[in-house]
């Protein structure tokens, strides 16, 4: 008998076990993080800096961009924003732009978290509808895109000083 229930207990596992992972399998079997690489991006891009200004396509034309995603309760986002701020510093003389696109926060912890920190790259807040629009699934991820307004590369995830210089590089020989 007690070796019946042990058999009925191991079926039903791996029965419920088999059914979570076709349902996982069925979630996340379309998601490609790199779907939207070498996707133009469209005419009405635009991220609301101030109150009255505004970051456009325009503006961004035979610039290249970085797009970074992040928010102030995010560990590894507060280390990267450090990085950030010393390539901008290096790069904004340059043909660069860096837009921080905060999303899934709170407006006045993110600008609390920007003056803290002395960022000075362009911060654009309140932007879930951005995630979306770009396909993201969390923060930190990184979005750049080349000067014919091109996305060429994602990253999904955390990064350090070297990588970034390296794809800084690789995004100014497209």
């Amino acid at each position: 008998m007690l070796t019946k229930n042990k058999a009925l207990i191991l079926l039903y596992s791996f029965l419920s076990l088999s059914i979570l992972l076709v349902f996982w399998i069925g979630i996340f079997d379309n998601y490609d993080p790199n779907k939207k690489i070498n996707q133009q991006i469209n005419s009405s891009f635009a991220f609301q800096i101030d109150n009255d200004q505004y970051i456009t396509n325009k503006d961004l034309k035979q610039k290249n961009i970085l797009l970074y995603f992040w928010a102030s309760w995010c560990d590894s986002c507060a280390e990267e924003m450090k990085i950030i701020e010393k390539q901008w510093e290096q790069h904004k003389i340059l043909d660069y732009i860096f837009v921080g696109v905060n999303i899934f926060d709170d407006y006045s912890n993110a600008s609390n978290f920007i003056r803290k920190n002395g960022i000075t790259f362009p911060i654009s807040y309140n932007n879930n509808n951005k995630a979306i629009e770009f396909g993201l699934i969390g923060v930190p991820e990184t979005i750049f895109i080349s000067k014919n307004m091109q996305i060429t590369k994602k990253i999904i995830g955390p990064f350090d000083e070297k990588e970034l210089i390296e794809l800084l590089k690789e995004i100014n020989t497209q």
